[in-house]
């Protein structure tokens, strides 16, 4: 991942917390100024969907390279009050307005899906997947965007890695790992889509 995108995702999360700190609130009723060039600026819109979008642009170019959606809803302790939830976030880590990263979010604000074009190429080449904000499952998508490779996790260990070597759709070679140390491997010579040799490591 290139230091610029790593950059934008570590400003991201520190914005995130921020709004996590400050539950949202949108009875702010504080002027927004007008962008001005160069400078760093954040523009706020309602989407078709009925969500409210947070346009960042933190260079200062005219284009946003970071957005958040977020959907409100009534605090519960303050019937006046109208709260945020951030549900979805995108980056545009090269500036040319293409997103790099997509992030989505559960109701309690973990990361419960992020897609990520990690070679800054334009397209999506790895998905994370996560429960409770821990990491699940890793897919890692060839230049045709198929799934090329699963990397499975339990309690944040890797524990079993599926490919498909002949990319046809189908995984015909499992590893297996345990405290992160890989085991065995089984193949499926036959390509009747079960392991029928092994390897003991």
């Amino acid at each position: 991942m290139t230091s610029k995108l790593t950059t934008l995702l570590s400003a991201t999360t520190a914005l995130v917390l921020i709004c996590a700190l400050s539950a949202c609130s949108s009875t702010d009723d504080r002027e927004v100024p007008d962008p001005v060039e160069g400078h760093p600026h954040t523009t706020t819109e309602e989407t078709d969907d009925g969500l409210i979008a947070e346009r960042t642009d933190t260079i200062g170019d005219g284009n946003p390279d970071i957005i958040r959606y977020f959907e409100e809803y009534q605090d519960p302790g303050d019937e006046d009050r109208t709260r945020r939830r951030l549900v979805k976030m995108e980056i545009d880590a090269t500036g040319d307005g293409t997103i790099n990263v997509r992030r989505n979010y559960d109701e309690y604000g973990n990361v419960e899906l992020e897609e990520n074009d990690q070679n800054l190429d334009g397209t999506i080449d790895t998905i994370l997947e996560f429960t409770g904000g821990e990491l699940t499952r890793k897919k890692i998508l060839d230049d045709e965007e198929r799934v090329r490779e699963r990397r499975i996790y339990y309690e944040d260990q890797l524990v079993r890695v599926e490919h498909d070597t002949n990319r046809d759709g189908n995984t015909d070679r499992w590893e297996y790992y345990e405290d992160g140390v890989l085991m065995r491997i089984g193949t499926d010579t036959s390509r009747d889509g079960s392991a029928d040799t092994w390897q003991l490591r």
